[in-house]
């Protein structure tokens, strides 16, 4: 049996996997396995030794740790439902966890720059006027804290402009069905789109979301914000948490974490998420502003 037709199955068998990102993630790793082997991968060659050469392979291509940790976690995924359905022996192969990077989120003046890139946007992007699309995007992906595959996937029946509400139905791992309010802004930008976007879905203007990664790349070079990893669209969800917890808000609820850790060691960036302390908010009565609030109380 082939791996594709393996992964067929898996996929068939499996209704934990609906999401298309998902599928394509999967489908995408096996890809890179038979890239691996130089030639059609087989359901037979999902052992420890050729799984331990990929994760090597990967690695020599220059491959981040964490991003080499999930594809292999995605070919250990089913090289566990070939031994289940008797292809291979079962694999004794474990993954070594990478070391987590601390989370990057975008300062003030790299959103500003990001946002007055995308006001210029010059590029069409699906045909829609790309500074539309762009800034539309972008509010939401700030003011929501939802990842693209989430946004990528609104239809107009989830938009309602008048109340300002979104409804995000398709979120990772069946997450439940979550509300947001848009400030008028973002509102304004999302009705621009909506009226020149053909489609039931407004966003979904591509195959596939990833082309729009070559538009993000674009506005972080025009905007000076480095073109790598840890600042393509997931970064404003990490700054969407930073900044919110910044501000006092609750960043695990906003993100729909259940447990606080997550949203601490992966979205949560030093540099921004420090909570306001009370020094910063109490007067000092010896100072001048304490002497005035004595002579006039």
């Amino acid at each position: 049996m082939n791996l594709d037709t393996l992964l067929a199955d898996y996929i068939a068998t499996n209704p934990a996997v609906r999401s298309p990102e998902t599928k394509r993630l999967l489908a995408l790793s096996c890809r890179h396995f038979a890239h691996f082997l130089e030639r059609p991968a087989l359901a037979a060659d999902l052992t420890d030794k050729q799984i331990a050469g990929y994760i090597q392979h990967r690695r020599r291509l220059g491959r981040a740790e964490k991003t080499v940790e999930r594809e292999a976690a995605k070919i250990l995924t089913l090289a566990r439902y070939a031994a289940l359905c008797g292809h291979v022996e079962v694999v004794r192969l474990r993954l070594v966890k990478a070391p987590t990077d601390v989370p990057t989120a975008l300062s003030r003046p790299q959103l500003w720059s990001l946002w007055k890139a995308a006001r210029n946007y010059p590029a069409a992007i699906g045909g829609i006027p790309g500074k539309i699309y762009s800034v539309a995007l972008l509010d939401l992906l700030w003011y929501t804290g939802e990842r693209l595959g989430a946004v990528w996937q609104l239809e107009r029946g989830d938009i309602d402009l008048a109340g300002r509400w979104i409804t995000f139905r398709h979120r990772k791992a069946r997450g439940r069905v979550q509300l947001r309010r848009l400030p008028r802004a973002a509102a304004r930008s999302l009705a621009a789109l909506l009226a020149v976007s053909p489609g039931a879905s407004p966003f979904a203007v591509f195959g596939q979301q990833t082309s729009l990664y070559h538009h993000l790349n674009r506005l972080l070079r025009s905007a000076g914000i480095p073109v790598d990893r840890r600042h393509k669209f997931h970064c404003l969800r990490r700054s969407h948490a930073s900044w919110l917890h910044q501000r006092g808000g609750n960043a695990s609820e906003s993100l729909g974490h259940s447990d606080a850790k997550i949203t601490a060691d992966y979205y949560l960036d030093p540099r921004v998420a420090v909570p306001a302390q009370p020094a910063d908010s109490l007067f000092s009565p010896s100072g001048w502003w304490g002497w005035l609030a004595g002579v006039l109380s």
